[in-house]
């Protein structure tokens, strides 16, 4: 009964209350960056452009990625691959069964994703190991510099290290939902209710979070092109 009561919550009541947070640190983010853009002669004070406004965004969205001309992979390849590695990753799981029928569940009225789009296992296991293995080192790799590097004490705060360990629970408890049926069926309610709550709450702190760079990349990459474009630079 407990457990059913649980589940129903973080189904029902949790997603309204992470839905309004999470548009709520969205619109103080837009604010920002429109206050911000009203005051920046950067682009507005450029009225023609010398260069291909398509292929400046082009540039910014793709080359600027490969290896030859990422400033990351040139000053750590093997990083350079687990960070993308787990940037791609992290997409294709959202795409499981269990996640996509989550959705729908409370969008099914509105939209339709065709099955086809399933990741299946037991592909998704092997895709979450590589994922929370890509995410540790990464996080390990970022306690060393913090250790080491003065430089980065500095700028550092304390949201660098909480944005990182919550997305690696959130990875951990999706896993062991995905094993639960097999391996902890007499805990498995109590395994997919902890993630969803995990889940939700990681999604309530994005907006608020550098993790907020997987919507924000998309506007800076496309203003970065449009300025080179501008600037002769595409």
């Amino acid at each position: 009964m407990f457990e059913g009561q649980v589940i129903a919550f973080t189904s029902t009541m949790l997603p309204l209350i992470t839905i309004f947070i999470f548009i709520y640190g969205v619109a103080l983010r837009s604010l920002r960056w429109f206050m911000i853009w009203k005051v920046s002669p950067v682009l507005g004070g450029l009225k023609s452009y010398r260069g291909s406004k398509l292929k400046g965004i082009f540039n910014s969205f793709v080359l600027d990625h490969l290896p030859s001309y990422s400033l990351a992979a040139k000053r750590d390849m093997a990083f350079y691959i687990i960070g993308v590695g787990m940037h791609i990753i992290f997409i294709t799981l959202l795409l499981t069964k269990a996640h996509i029928d989550t959705i729908l569940a409370l969008l099914k009225q509105y939209i339709a994703i065709p099955i086809i789009l399933y990741i299946p296992k037991p592909f998704t296991h092997i895709l979450s190991i590589i994922f929370i293995s890509c995410l540790t080192l990464m996080f390990i790799r970022r306690l060393y510099q913090y250790a080491t590097n003065k430089a980065l004490k500095v700028i550092s705060s304390i949201g660098d290290f909480i944005a990182v360990p919550l997305l690696l629970i959130v990875g951990v408890t999706g896993f062991a939902a995905a094993l639960s049926s097999q391996l902890f069926s007499d805990y498995r309610l109590y395994i997919i209710a902890f993630h969803l709550v995990v889940v939700q709450v990681f999604i309530m702190y994005t907006p608020f979070s550098k993790f907020f760079h997987g919507i924000t990349s998309i506007i800076v990459m496309m203003l970065s092109g449009l300025k080179k474009a501008a600037l002769g630079g595409d």
